[in-house]
């Protein structure tokens, strides 16, 4: 039996099972993790990274402003979504001191009051770097999705085996990172003051 039939059914059952749902199911997770986790403003952080992102994507990106751009810049538009949140998590610690001194200097100049030094409690999780490798190998097949068009255009029009294992991939995908955000667990700890 070939290969590309088969995948083509798989991915034909998959989008036949309404993505647009998944997404949202997918979405209402971590809005629901979001909640849950309300006040480990470490693992908030991380969901956050997460969350704004996608429901920014469920609400105006697929339907508004993918649809004019062409087929293959709509993965290379994840891929760089993708990374960005990879370099937001690793870098977390500095997000977040770069996020309180920007509060600090907005209630400086409109004159509010503040408390001098904000204590912030930086912990790193078990399945961060899970969540890491999660979305680095989202990046990667986003990639080589988009390098599949080319080969299309000029080698052979039936080079679409990734093409239709994309939407099986990134369901599996989705499913993990719910699982490994919704099981963080402190690893270690360190703390930072701002005055």
């Amino acid at each position: 039996m070939d290969v590309l039939f088969l995948l083509k059914g798989l991915d034909t059952i998959l989008v036949e099972a309404n993505q647009v749902f998944i997404d949202n199911l997918v979405t209402l997770a971590y809005a629901l993790l979001a909640f849950h986790y309300r006040k480990n403003n470490n693992i908030i952080f991380i969901i956050s990274l997460i969350l704004f992102p996608k429901v920014f994507d469920v609400l105006f990106l697929t339907k508004n402003i993918l649809e004019s751009y062409p087929s293959y810049a709509y993965f290379l538009i994840y891929s760089v979504y993708d990374f960005s949140i990879i370099l937001l998590i690793l870098y977390r610690e500095n997000v977040m001191k770069l996020l309180y001194w920007i509060r600090l200097k907005v209630f400086i100049f409109l004159g509010l009051s503040y408390r001098n030094k904000i204590t912030f409690e930086y912990v790193r999780h078990v399945n961060e770097i899970k969540i890491i490798i999660i979305f680095a190998i989202s990046v990667l097949i986003s990639l080589v999705v988009a390098a599949e068009y080319p080969l299309r255009w000029y080698v052979s029009k039936d080079i679409l085996y990734f093409y239709y294992l994309y939407t099986p991939l990134k369901l599996g995908l989705n499913v993990a990172l719910v699982y490994w955000v919704w099981s963080l667990r402190p690893l270690k700890q360190k703390y930072f003051l701002m005055e």
